[in-house]
C-alpha cells in the first residue's frame, strides 16, 4: 500500500476545519509500507551482548547513463572463530545523493578458501560480470529500495563462524535514478518539490521543470543540490551488520525459489496479464530438508518495474496448501521482507512454487528475463529455520526447445 502525505503552510487549529493543501502546488511525498506489519527495527535486547560490524563499498564510480552497474566486493571475516548469530542487519547510505542510485545490496557467503578469493578481498572491488564464477551464492543479507533492513525474531540468528566461512561478497545493483516510472500519470506529471530540486526527471521527460512561485525563497537550496548531484560521483554505501555470541535456538537460513534470471524467461510485449512459473520440485526439498522440514518465518518478492503480482504456493502430494505468500499489489521501489504471522512448516518433498504476474501492455518489444532493472526476474527470498547447507537456490528455466517452440522456431540452422 502506497501512503500520500502532503505538508501546509499553515498549523492545523483544533476546532477549526482547515482545508488541505492544493495538490498542485504543496510539498507532498509517498512512501510504500505494509501497513498491517509494524516495524521490527525497534532497540534490540541485549544490547551489550551486541556487537556491530560495517561492510562498505570502496569509492565505486556511479553510473552516468541508464546502464545498470552491478559492483562486488569481497569482504574476509577470519575473526569469528567461534560460532555468533547474525540478529539484524540495514543499509548504511553514504549520501542522499547516492543513494538515489541504489537499487539492492545484497550479502553473499563464499565457500572455500582460494587464493583468488585472498585476492580479491583485498581490493576495492569490481564489477561482477569481471569475476569468475566463485562459489559465492549462499544468501545472508539482503536489502533492497524501500526497506529499512531486517531483525531476526528472538528464537532465530543467521550463523557467523569462520570456518564455515570466511570469505563474504557484497553485490551492490546501482540504477541511474529515474522516479517516474512508479507514479500514476497525475503524480508524472506533478513531482514534489523535493524530487525537482534534486533535478530528477523521467528518461521521457523533454521539458524543463516549471519554477513555481513559492520556490523563490529556495534558490540556495536549488544550487546546493544541483551541486551536490555533479560532484557526487563515487558511492561507499553498504550493510551495517549486528551480531551476538549469544546464540539463539536455531540457525537460520535463506532460500531462494523461481525463474532463474536468465533471457529464455520471456515475456511477450502489449499484455495485460503474463503468468511466469519458477519451480522447487518435490525431489530437491527430499533431499535437502531435515526430516521434521524448514519453518519460514519471512518471505520477500522480487520482480522489475512490470511485476504486478507475485504469489508463494506450496504443494503436498497431490494437494494444494494455503499460499505462503500474495502480494496483488507489487511495488518495484518497496522490496522488503514480509514476516509471517506464523512460520509455514515445509516438509520434505513439498513442492514450491514462485508464480509472478506481469503487465507488459506498455512494451513494444519482448521483455528478457535478467538482472539489468529493464529486463525481468522472478524470485522470492524465504527466511526460514533450521538451516541446511544442501539448497539455497531452486530455481527453474524453461527448456530451449520450449522457447525455440514458442517463438515460432521448429529448426536451427547448423
Amino acid at each position: 500500500m502506497r501512503v500520500l502525505f502532503l505538508y501546509s503552510d499553515e498549523k492545523p487549529r483544533p476546532g477549526v476545519n482547515t482545508a488541505l493543501p492544493q495538490p498542485l502546488v504543496a510539498f507532498k511525498g509517498s512512501r510504500s509500507v505494509f501497513l498491517t506489519q509494524r516495524s521490527s527495527q525497534d532497540e534490540l535486547s541485549n544490547a551489550p551482548a551486541v556487537s556491530i560490524l560495517e561492510l562498505r563499498n570502496e569509492d565505486v564510480e556511479l553510473p552516468d547513463s541508464d546502464e545498470s552497474l552491478y559492483w562486488c566486493k569481497i569482504f574476509k571475516l577470519d575473526d569469528f572463530a567461534q560460532k555468533h548469530h547474525l540478529v539484524r542487519y540495514e543499509p548504511v547510505f553514504d549520501s542522499s545523493t547516492s543513494v538515489l542510485y541504489l537499487n539492492h545490496l545484497i550479502l553473499y557467503e563464499c565457500q572455500g578458501l582460494s587464493k583468488e578469493l585472498e585476492q580479491l578481498s583485498r581490493d576495492r572491488g569490481h564489477p561482477c560480470f569481471r569475476l569468475q564464477p566463485m562459489h559465492c551464492n549462499t544468501v545472508v543479507a539482503n536489502w533492497a529500495r524501500g526497506s529499512d533492513g531486517f531483525t531476526f525474531p528472538p528464537e532465530a540468528g543467521y550463523p557467523l563462524e569462520s570456518h564455515q566461512a570466511t570469505y563474504y561478497m557484497l553485490e551492490t545493483h546501482y540504477n541511474y535514478p529515474d522516479y517516474t516510472y512508479d507514479f500514476s500519470p497525475f503524480y508524472r506529471k506533478n513531482l514534489s518539490k523535493q524530487q525537482r530540486n534534486m533535478g530528477i526527471k523521467s528518461r521521457d521527460d523533454t521539458a524543463e521543470p516549471q519554477q513555481q512561485p513559492d520556490d523563490a525563497d529556495s534558490d540556495a537550496g536549488d544550487a546546493d543540490d544541483s551541486a551536490a548531484m555533479e560532484q557526487q560521483m563515487v558511492d561507499n554505501s553498504g550493510l551495517k551488520l549486528y551480531y551476538t555470541h549469544r546464540l539463539r535456538e536455531h540457525d537460520a537460513g535463506v532460500l531462494s525459489v523461481g525463474m532463474d534470471p536468465n533471457w529464455r524467461h520471456i515475456i511477450p510485449p502489449r499484455q495485460e496479464k503474463v503468468v511466469s512459473q519458477g519451480h522447487c520440485i518435490g525431489a530437491c526439498t527430499q533431499r535437502a530438508f531435515p526430516p521434521d522440514g524448514i519453518n519460514i518465518f519471512a518471505v520477500m518478492s522480487r520482480t522489475h518495474l512490470i511485476g504486478r503480482q507475485v504469489t508463494l504456493r506450496q504443494m503436498r502430494g497431490n494437494a494444494e496448501l494455503q499460499p505462503i505468500m500474495r502480494d496483488s499489489n507489487i511495488d518495484p521501489s518497496y522490496q522488503d521482507y514480509r514476516r509471517l504471522t506464523v512460520p509455514t512448516r515445509v516438509l520434505p518433498g513439498d513442492s514450491l512454487v514462485a508464480e509472478c504476474i506481469y503487465d507488459s501492455s506498455s512494451r513494444k518489444s519482448i521483455t528478457l528475463g535478467g538482472m539489468t532493472t529493464r529486463e525481468e526476474i522472478c524470485l522470492i527470498l524465504t527466511l526460514y529455520y533450521p538451516r541446511q547447507r544442501e539448497l539455497t537456490s531452486c530455481h527453474s528455466l524453461p527448456s530451449l526447445p520450449t522457447v525455440l517452440h514458442s517463438l515460432g522456431i521448429e529448426e536451427l540452422a547448423s
